[in-house]
């Protein structure tokens, strides 16, 4: 039987801590992003993918009852990826954050869909981005060193 990984998501065990609305929430998971790393490379640059950015941003998320939702929206014969972040506790939302993928009627290519799918997931990587307010940084010395002060930072803080 093949077992696969459970998302880093699926694992967070919620926050007993109840913000009393989205933007609380927001701060206090902010706090917890780990760097975003441009790991990735194409097109002569490099660049943090989906897979980097929501490792980095899932777990903080959930903790404080906040989830990413990611729908497609015709809007005056245009399709758009539109992105949410929804509070669960208070139902609040931010966003939406919309990405425009392409004209009703004017995908005359032989595979519409793998375009339509390429376009979300760039367009979902853009959309969380701008919702979080999210920079990824170069891969190098300094990016760890700060993630290390950080850390002990935290841990000093705990044993206070």
């Amino acid at each position: 039987m093949n077992k696969q990984a459970k998302p880093k998501a699926a694992e967070a065990n919620v926050s007993t801590t109840t913000h009393t609305n989205i933007y609380a929430a927001l701060i206090a998971a902010r706090a917890e992003f780990s760097a975003i790393l441009k790991a990735s490379k194409g097109h002569n640059y490099k660049y943090a993918d989906l897979v980097e950015i929501l490792n980095n941003v899932q777990e903080p998320l959930a903790n404080h009852g906040l989830f990413v939702v990611n729908e497609h929206e015709l809007v005056d014969g245009h399709v758009y990826l539109s992105t949410r972040i929804v509070h669960a506790p208070t139902e609040q939302t931010v966003g939406p954050s919309r990405f425009y993928l392409h004209e009703v009627g004017k995908l005359d290519d032989k595979q519409p869909y793998q375009k339509i799918g390429v376009g979300s997931t760039y367009g979902r990587r853009y959309n969380l981005n701008a919702l979080l307010n999210l920079a990824a940084e170069d891969n190098d010395g300094a990016v760890r060193a700060r993630e290390q002060q950080k850390r002990e930072d935290a841990q000093r803080d705990a044993h206070q």
